[in-house]
């Protein structure tokens, strides 16, 4: 059952993101006004049928740093540069900055993001690591809520490090996990919640 839900999530992610991929940026009366409700995938705005977008190719990367025994955080970062150098179809500004900086050897994954962020100034509290974190809430159980804390904060920080995107990830992950763990989506978001303000409290 749990196999299951974690392949329902990834697929998911990957259905979704094709589906949406040639509306990013569009305001959803926009996309009525045109196209009524979107029930199928579109080629439109340079998207091909069922083509995803770097969503899920970065969720593929960031999973990466499961692929193993133990928890490879470099695994995931390299990933992210490979599909950088090889795709890079639709990267973020803030992503494209970090790995860059990555991929010329300025920096490692440990200080990446924080470059990028000062490369941006105050637009650092964009998405990009949100939609591809799912990994860490789809490995751990509950009881490991302060690993989930700890990874999630060094994956998202590979490219933001923006407080809103960090805890976006921790909250996110957390209710992913305890989703897994048999809670419901109210009990869930509940969970997420007080994990992210307990952890807002103490970086303050």
């Amino acid at each position: 059952m749990i196999k299951s839900k974690i392949k329902g999530a990834l697929y998911g992610i990957a259905v979704g993101d094709a589906l949406g991929a040639p509306f990013e940026g569009w305001r959803p009366k926009s996309i009525r006004d045109r196209f009524g409700t979107i029930r199928n995938h579109q080629n439109f705005d340079g998207w091909t049928v069922g083509e995803f977008t770097d969503d899920t190719w970065l969720t593929l990367a960031t999973a990466r740093a499961y692929d193993g025994n133990s928890f490879t955080p470099e695994k995931a970062a390299l990933a992210m540069v490979i599909w950088m150098r090889n795709i890079g179809k639709g990267i973020g500004k803030l992503t494209n900055i970090a790995l860059s900086n990555i991929s010329s050897g300025r920096n490692d994954l440990y200080n990446s993001g924080y470059k990028a962020l000062h490369s941006v100034g105050n637009r650092g509290a964009s998405n990009g690591s949100l939609m591809r974190c799912i990994s860490t809430g789809l490995v751990h159980p509950t009881q490991n809520i302060h690993i989930i804390v700890k990874e999630s904060t060094v994956l998202s920080e590979i490219t933001h490090v923006d407080p809103k995107c960090v805890f976006s990830c921790i909250g996110y992950n957390v209710v992913v996990a305890e989703l897994l763990g048999g809670n419901n989506i109210s009990g869930a978001l509940r969970k997420g919640s007080e994990i992210v303000q307990s952890n807002v409290e103490v970086s303050d």
